[in-house]
């Protein structure tokens, strides 16, 4: 018979894969496949998590959570530090504030709160098994660092081809890749190293794991007050909203999603389309409120292409609305 801790955390495990399916639902159809939004560490990890916690496997727990405080830790410290200063602490989360970031979005990101609690607590209460052995946990955490450096750079999906820290511009490039993924992979090997005898040695009796349990209950109501905080705080960044108009039946344009291109500096990203068998010379207009400007330079679309463009504008001081136009040459 299941004892009800760990019924309590296989509930949680199922809660954990639905939160991943909707966070990498959103991220492929806001930003598409081929940006890699979902592999992030963060959504590999709830999602890892998840299965987990719903089949009970303490080996890749311990591998899991060990990559989490190796990675997860700044960015729980950096939300912590803007929900109670309204500053940033090391920048990790302001895209969660820039003024295009949905809302959706902005909500299910809170996830972050959860992983390290939830897997450090359910490392204590779960049966002891044998642990993840060293080389197969960095072989896997090195397998999705590759693959992040697949992704398009200015995405910089995992921080793999940049820090993603501001002010270190120097962090970046070949040589930089292979050392953070260096260091985090040995960091995360040598956290689940020192875990691993902690923990067996500090197993909890049945009455310390309900304690555990309830302890856990507790913090998942602070963390909703928390999160009632930065919702207040998400309300006052002004809202940007992207728009198109004067439709063509020979080209087009579509907005796509927007991203912190840099700090206080919004990155809009926007498709063009040439739907005749015929080159063409297109300028795209920007025109906010009754303010319009033409980019400076022409986009040359060959017969029937498709391509991504971006620009970047300031953050936004009110609630603004850019609508975007092709302008072609006959």
């Amino acid at each position: 018979m299941v004892d009800p801790q760990r019924r309590f955390f296989r509930f949680v495990g199922f809660l954990f894969v639905l939160w991943c399916a909707a966070n990498t639902y959103l991220s492929v159809t806001r930003y598409g496949v081929t940006e890699g939004m979902y592999w992030w560490f963060c959504n590999l990890c709830l999602g890892s998590m998840g299965l987990v916690l719903i089949f009970d496997h303490w080996g890749w727990g311990l591998g899991w959570i060990s990559v989490a405080l190796a990675t997860q830790s700044w960015w729980i410290t950096d939300n912590f530090w803007r929900i109670f200063t309204g500053n940033n602490l090391f920048g990790l989360v302001e895209f969660m504030y820039q003024p295009g970031n949905p809302f959706d979005e902005f909500i299910l990101s809170h996830y972050h709160f959860y992983i390290l609690p939830v897997g450090i607590t359910w490392l204590f209460v779960t049966k002891d098994q044998r642990a993840l052995s060293p080389p197969k946990q960095a072989m896997v955490h090195a397998g999705i660092f590759f693959i992040s450096w697949l992704f398009p750079e200015n995405q910089n999906v995992n921080c793999i081809h940049r820090t993603c820290m501001p002010g270190a511009p120097w962090m970046a490039g070949p040589i930089y890749s292979v050392l953070f993924t260096a260091f985090i992979c040995l960091l995360s090997v040598g956290i689940g190293w020192v875990l691993d005898p902690w923990i067996r040695r500090h197993r909890l009796s049945k009455e310390g794991k309900t304690r555990a349990v309830r302890a856990f209950q507790l913090w998942c109501l602070f963390t909703i007050a928390l999160v009632y905080l930065d919702v207040r705080e998400k309300t006052n960044v002004p809202a940007f909203h992207c728009r198109t108009r004067n439709p063509s039946p020979t080209e087009g344009i579509f907005c796509k999603f927007t991203l912190e291109g840099s700090p206080r500096v919004l990155e809009v990203h926007y498709r063009v389309k040439n739907f005749e068998a015929k080159p063409k010379k297109c300028a795209t207009i920007f025109r906010i409120g009754d303010v319009e400007k033409a980019s400076p330079d022409l986009l040359l679309l060959a017969p029937h292409e498709n391509r991504k463009v971006s620009t970047t504008f300031p953050y936004p001081l009110a609630e603004t609305t850019l609508e975007l136009s092709l302008r072609c040459e006959k």
